[in-house]
Formats: structure tokens, C-alpha cells, sequence
């Protein structure tokens, strides 16, 4: 699906359903935050490639990453504090088994019937959320985004706390995120 195809489904989307969301309380509307992150979306056509990133280089704020061979993109954004790389692995080591565990109960991959899901390591959080009326968003897709964050930070050398939208293919908007530590 091209960029536009993604971005004109995922402005329909936030129009006829609950939307992901994407701002905190005290700043804009998640409608003019959306706004602003269609504004500024930058899409390097190496984004799924094995090149390394660089952050010295100004790293878009924000930025869509394509989790390589899968239908699952991720616009990463309000990059923020640094997090520390071996716990951030481990977080996603141990965050990837439970979501194997999850599809096995669920007999495979389906929708994910929670709204919220959230898992830490010590006070490093991942959280991801479907929008409310809608579950598009499902166990491979889950998995999907947790991997291409590992793969994401693997190749920009650097880890941060950030907010996530997800992207599929197909459905378009299915779910949003956030990398952080507990505050």
C-alpha cells in the first residue's frame, strides 16, 4: 500500500472510530496531533533496510519504520529520554514469550480481545492499545511491533522512550503505544 493510500485510511479511520491516543492530557487533541504528525511524516524509502540509522543525522520526528517481510509499519514519534539497552532487550524477550503464550491460549492468531495490554521490565514500560471499536488489531501484529522497535533501535543504535502508532497494510490504523519509564 503506498504512503498516501496508508495516511488518506488512516484519516478515514479516525473519522468513523474511536482513535488512537496519540496526545498526552495536557497538549493537543489526538485530531490536531494527528493533524500535525500527517504534516510532518517523513518516510526514508531505506526504512526497512539494513542501514544503519543515525540520530546524529536529525532522525525524523516522526518517523515510519516498515517491520521488514510483514504487512505492520510503525510511525515512531515524541522521541524522549534514553533507555537503557539491556533492559529494553529483555523487556522485549520477555514481552515476546507472553505474546506467544497469549496466541497458544487464543489458539492461534485472532483479534486481541483487550483494549490495553502493557509490559515492563523493572520501570521500563511498553504499552499498546487498540482503539475502542475497533479489533483489527491482533496478536501478529502485536508481535510484529514489538520486533520492529528491537529492530528499529538495533539499527539507529540508539534507545529512547517514544510513542508508537500502528500501521497495517489492509485495516490501516489498528493500534497505538508507548516505549517509557514509569513516572
Amino acid at each position: 500500500m503506498q504512503l498516501w493510500q496508508a495516511l488518506s485510511l488512516l484519516i478515514h479511520v479516525l473519522s468513523t472510530s474511536g482513535s488512537p491516543n496519540l496526545s498526552s492530557p495536557d497538549s493537543p487533541s489526538s485530531h490536531e496531533s494527528l493533524s500535525l504528525l500527517l504534516s510532518n511524516l517523513k518516510s526514508p524509502a531505506n526504512s526497512s533496510s539494513s542501514s544503519p540509522l543515525s540520530l546524529d543525522a536529525d532522525l525524523p520526528d516522526p518517523y515510519q519504520f516498515r517491520v521488514p517481510d510483514t504487512a505492520t509499519s510503525l510511525i515512531l514519534s515524541h522521541y524522549g529520554r534514553s533507555v537503557d539497552r539491556i533492559p529494553f532487550l529483555a523487556l522485549t524477550a520477555t514481552t515476546q514469550y507472553k505474546l506467544v503464550q497469549e496466541a497458544v491460549a487464543a489458539q492461534g492468531d485472532g483479534p486481541v480481545p483487550r483494549q490495553h495490554m502493557h509490559w515492563n521490565r523493572r520501570d521500563l514500560y511498553l504499552h499498546v492499545q487498540r482503539p475502542l471499536r475497533q479489533r483489527d488489531l491482533t496478536w501478529l501484529m502485536v508481535a510484529d511491533t514489538v520486533e520492529g522497535l528491537r529492530l528499529f533501535f538495533e539499527r539507529a543504535h540508539a534507545w529512547f522512550e517514544l510513542r508508537i502508532t500502528i500501521l497495517d497494510d489492509t485495516a490501516g490504523v489498528v493500534g497505538s503505544g508507548s516505549l517509557e519509564y514509569s513516572r
